[in-house]
């Protein structure tokens, strides 16, 4: 005798990433960013970095603590903004 299992429904499909547009400060090395980079350990991890797609050279250290890409970088542009830079 068989009896009838339920069948799930089939997996919806991924997402497609949205563009996020968010304001970004000038790099301390003189340029805008075009895109920030985002650096971490691992999906999720606690502490990361951000670095401008200007020169590379400057980064700037925030808690990330999500595996939302979109949070992630929501967290990194406001970190990236709140940076200290040098008035000239």
């Amino acid at each position: 005798m068989s009896e009838d299992q339920p069948v799930a429904p089939p997996a919806a499909p991924p997402a497609e990433p949205k563009e996020i547009t968010l304001e970004l400060l000038h790099c301390p090395c003189g340029e805008p960013p075009g895109n920030l980079r985002i650096e971490m350990a691992g999906a999720g991890a606690k502490v990361a970095q951000v670095r401008g797609s200007c020169c590379g050279s400057w980064a700037v250290e925030f808690i990330n603590n999500t595996d939302d890409q979109e949070r992630s970088l929501i967290k990194a542009a406001a970190a990236w903004n709140a940076a200290p830079r040098w008035a000239g």
